[in-house]
């Protein structure tokens, strides 16, 4: 009796582990169907990320002829290319750049007294003006473009030694067209007004389209002063010669 239980006992464990081994061999073989079938199963790519393959983005080696500088481009196939060429000069005029500089140069002299005459007369070399001067400096505004000029005439000179030079440059090119376009707005508004003035029915009413076209007007002014401020300054340098 207590064989045949114990052989009984061992039947039922081996049969109870076949059934385990087919489920697990099953569940096994869906899985493996499952990742066969269907396109949208995760899989791990070549670059190491998660998710189905995706169309890779071509760099075009040829850049496009129709302008310098960075172009992102996109072609039919919605890839993207990116191109970048050279610029070899950047002219402030035809760009519309509204940069203005300023600086100074501090030179040292053997006879002050004897040069300080000639360095106040340098801006009728370089097509400039005199803006200032004391005993110990002179300052000028010039072309931009004749500064070069100017720091080479000075470093070549027998009796002058340069001894520093210091610019900075001030972009105003974004102040300058924004000011612009508020001014077209600006001016725009006033012309509308204007004509529905003409068609008040009170003097109250004429008298508040007056106050708002006078206000509009202070706003007219200040940016045409701002504009024309940049203007006068953009391309030129503030120069203060310092003689020692």
């Amino acid at each position: 009796m207590p064989n045949f239980v114990t052989r009984s006992s061992a039947k039922m464990t081996s049969t109870l582990n076949a059934h385990r081994k087919s489920a697990r061999l099953a569940a096994i073989a869906l899985c493996v169907a499952s990742m066969a079938g269907l396109s949208g199963c995760t899989s791990m790519e070549s670059n190491g990320s998660y998710g189905p393959e995706r169309p890779q983005a071509k760099v075009n080696a040829e850049a496009p002829q129709a302008r310098g500088g960075f172009e992102n481009t996109f072609d039919n196939d919605n890839e993207a290319g990116f191109y970048f060429q050279d610029v070899e000069t950047l002219n402030e005029k035809e760009m519309g750049l509204k940069i203005s500089r300023k600086g100074s140069i501090t030179v040292r002299t053997y006879n002050e007294r004897n040069y300080a005459n000639e360095l106040r007369r340098l801006h009728e070399k370089f097509g400039g003006l005199v803006m200032g001067f004391s005993s110990g400096s002179v300052s000028y505004k010039l072309p931009f473009n004749r500064l070069e000029e100017l720091i080479t005439y000075l470093e070549n000179h027998e009796n002058i030694d340069v001894d520093s030079f210091d610019f900075s440059a001030f972009d105003q090119t974004g102040t300058y067209y924004s000011a612009d376009a508020r001014l077209a707005t600006k001016r725009a508004f006033k012309a509308r007004l204007e004509e529905l003035a003409k068609q008040a029915t009170g003097v109250d009413e004429l008298l508040k389209f007056e106050r708002e076209i006078m206000r509009l007007q202070d706003e007219i002014d200040q940016f045409e002063s701002q504009k024309r401020s940049i203007e006068l300054t953009a391309g030129l340098v503030d120069v203060t010669l310092y003689i020692r």
